[in-house]
């Protein structure tokens, strides 16, 4: 098995690239340490760095363990392709607290950070979620040579957006238009996104090879260097995978995942349930903009799946309330021009399918 070439970078290195973990770098903090903004030979990266964490059990060697088994997870040729995880560049290693690692990520901001910010919309919102279920079937799946892949401690603080923005500067094909349900059976040659002038984006396109035409799949607002929201996972502090081979349950047993996204009637059992009810958790999050903070977990608040089955017991027992018409989706998206109001109901289903609190139709 042939490993991309990691680069071993000092201590040194990334106090200069975050510019000594700068706060205007400061990005926020995963469950075992921080993450920051920075600059190494004038790319833009990402910098991780691992401590001991305040709230979360720990043992002599977990972080060392944690640094080694990620530095084989990101080169493993099954999984250093994927669009949704993280690239590594490289990794320092000197001693217990100088542990770090170098993505080749431009970061945008971390799922966390934005939620609190209230600062995308819904399709970003709606990208966020799809792409990063599909990172999550692909970990799932597994193959005839490994055991499927649980991530353990999905969390909206470990998934990052990264900085990248659409390049519409390509030629523009002219041709008439198809209906999308008429293009899925025709062979695709090519796609990209198209603009008008002044570089505003205005919309999506595949041409096909059997028709002199192009399909527009998708029409955002115009944005002067619209935003490619793609979730990138970045963390796998308690990852357990067939692929890691050294890497023995019995370092984690006693780590529940993320506060706030773990499955609290299910503590000490791992399968591929726990990680999608943590999905469920993250797609609430986004929907209802809503998010678990460490202050809600000093002051004892209830996780967001628990207010949740309060909103909608609330809602079953008033009269004439649909409960397959029952939405948590955030009333300010109503007025989001791209938002469809049937897919409230429909994503509310969801997520309580997943956390099997709310009978969904079809199911």
């Amino acid at each position: 098995m042939e490993h991309a070439i990691i680069r071993k970078v000092p201590w040194e290195g990334l106090e200069k690239a975050t510019n000594g973990f700068s706060e205007e770098n400061y990005i926020g903090t995963f469950q075992s340490g921080k993450v920051y903004r920075g600059k190494l030979d004038s790319r833009d990266v990402t910098v991780k760095i691992w401590e001991e964490p305040k709230i979360y059990p720990y043992f002599e060697q977990d972080n060392e363990d944690r640094l080694r088994a990620e530095v084989f997870l990101l080169q493993h040729e099954k999984l250093n392709s994927h669009p949704n995880l993280v690239k590594l560049l490289g990794y320092c290693c000197e001693g217990r607290n100088k542990l770090g690692v170098v993505y080749d990520l431009k970061p945008l901001d971390t799922v966390h950070n934005l939620i609190l910010k209230d600062s995308f919309t819904w399709p970003q919102r709606i990208k966020v979620a799809l792409g990063f279920a599909r990172l999550l079937d692909f970990l799932h799946t597994g193959s005839h040579l490994y055991l499927p892949t649980l991530v353990r401690n999905i969390d909206a603080a470990h998934i990052m957006l990264n900085e990248w923005f659409l390049d519409i500067s390509g030629p523009f094909e002219q041709g008439c238009w198809v209906l999308p349900s008429m293009a899925l059976s025709l062979p695709k040659r090519s796609e990209g996104f198209f603009g008008w002038e002044n570089g505003f984006v205005e919309g999506y396109y595949i041409a096909y090879e059997s028709l002199d035409c192009i399909t527009i799949l998708d029409v955002w607002s115009k944005l002067e260097g619209m935003q490619e929201y793609n979730p990138i996972l970045y963390d796998f502090g308690i990852i357990c995978s067939g692929i890691l081979p050294n890497w023995s349950d019995s370092k984690t047993v006693c780590l529940s995942g993320s506060y706030g996204y773990i499955d609290i009637w299910c503590q000490g059992i791992w399968n591929l349930q726990r990680d999608v009810f943590s999905f469920g958790v993250l797609l609430l999050c986004l929907m209802a903009k809503r998010i678990y903070t460490n202050d809600d977990r000093l002051n004892y608040a209830p996780y967001i799946f628990l207010w949740a089955e309060k909103e909608y017991n609330l809602k079953k027992s008033m009269v004439g309330v649909d409960k397959f018409k029952f939405s948590l989706v955030h009333e300010s998206f109503k007025k989001d021009p791209s938002f469809y109001p049937g897919d409230g109901p429909k994503i509310t289903g969801w997520h309580c399918y997943v956390r099997n609190v709310v009978p969904v139709e079809g199911h």
